[in-house]
């Protein structure tokens, strides 16, 4: 279990499934994924690439097939968009319904939202998911 010692009011505003009533700020790791939920996972993770994709996104995903040389806790998707008059750095970490943060996810996705760095980090569990942040962004 990971417990933040003392987050900011915006780190919680930008994190209320972390800080929901009764968690007192802590967070339950689950279990690692059998390699059904796995595969399940990396057919996301491709559909949401695709869209992405499909809208002119260019996006960095990982191999999924042998071990990543990525930082640990990296997201499984990064990518860069307009909005407005802003480019808004985006991590996305896609993980099936109920599925949990771990823990080394958990605190790069901590720093990537902190300044200076100041990304946006969505956890999806759907295409759905990820069209309803493109419209918010104004990508249709």
């Amino acid at each position: 279990m990971i417990q933040f010692s003392n987050p900011s009011e915006e780190f919680k505003r930008k994190n209320p499934h972390i800080f929901a009533e009764g968690t007192l700020g802590q967070v339950l790791l689950e279990p690692l994924p059998s390699r059904a939920e796995a595969k399940s996972e990396r057919e996301l993770q491709g559909q949401i690439v695709n869209l992405l994709r499909l809208k002119g996104i260019e996006v960095l995903w990982h191999r999924t097939d042998k071990k990543s040389a990525a930082t640990v806790g990296w997201p499984d998707l990064t990518f860069a968009v307009e909005s407005g008059l802003r480019t808004v750095a985006i991590g996305m970490e896609v993980k099936l319904p109920g599925r949990k943060l771990s823990s080394e996810q958990q605190k790069v996705a901590v720093e990537m939202m902190n300044p200076p760095n100041s990304w946006t980090y969505h956890v999806v569990t759907s295409v759905d998911e990820v069209l309803h942040i493109l419209r918010k962004l104004g990508i249709t």
